[in-house]
C-alpha cells in the first residue's frame, strides 16, 4: 500500500514565527550557525509531515480540539497544523515557543482566524 502524499501550506503567520526564531537565535543569542540548522530542522520536521501527518494527535483542548488543530514538537518550539484529508493538503499555522503559555495564544489566534 502507497502512503498518501500531503501538500505542505504554510502560512504567512508561520513564515514570520520561523523568522523571528531564526533572529532571536542568530542576533539575541549570537549563534548563527546554530540558526541555520535549527531553521533546517524545523523545515524537516514540517515536511516530515508530507506522509502520515495524521500521526500526531489533535490538541486536547475543548476549544481548539473543534478546529483539528495537531501539533509537532520540533525541540523547543511547537508547530500547529490541521489536516485538509480531502485536499490532501497540510495547512501549517504557526511555529511558537512551547514554555509560553501556548493554548492560550493558540485560543486567541483560532478565533481571529474565524
Amino acid at each position: 500500500m502507497e502512503l498518501q502524499k500531503y501538500t505542505i501550506n504554510i502560512s504567512k503567520d508561520a513564515i514570520v514565527d520561523i523568522k523571528g526564531i531564526v533572529t532571536y537565535i542568530k542576533d539575541t543569542l549570537k549563534e548563527p550557525i546554530i540558526a541555520i540548522k535549527y531553521s533546517k530542522l524545523i523545515k524537516e520536521k514540517i515536511y516530515s509531515l508530507e506522509y502520515s501527518p495524521e500521526r500526531y494527535g489533535i490538541i486536547d483542548d475543548e476549544h481548539i480540539k473543534i478546529k483539528d488543530y495537531r501539533k509537532l514538537v520540533i525541540k523547543k518550539h511547537i508547530a500547529i497544523y490541521r489536516v485538509d484529508t480531502q485536499k490532501n493538503i497540510v495547512h501549517i499555522a504557526r511555529i511558537i515557543y512551547g514554555g509560553m503559555d501556548w493554548q492560550n495564544m493558540l485560543k486567541k489566534f483560532t478565533t481571529k482566524k474565524e
